[in-house]
């Protein structure tokens, strides 16, 4: 729960590279993001107009079958 909190304030500041730094240290860790991490990122983007990365977060759901 503590990194979506995290990933949540980063995206609603506008810090997205360091969402997307704390997304890749969570999998470097092994820790797999949940549908609540990715719909946080997904709409963090979209909403700064990131639309390119917001689709590869998107596509990447889709492909995992979520």
């Amino acid at each position: 729960m503590t990194y979506s909190i995290l990933l949540d304030s980063f995206c609603k500041h506008g810090h997205l590279d360091e969402a997307l730094q704390l997304l890749k240290e969570m999998q470097k860790r092994k820790i797999e993001p949940n549908i609540v991490v990715d719909n946080i990122l997904i709409q963090g983007m979209f909403i700064a107009g990131k639309l390119e990365v917001a689709k590869e977060l998107f596509s990447k759901l889709s492909m995992d079958g979520i």
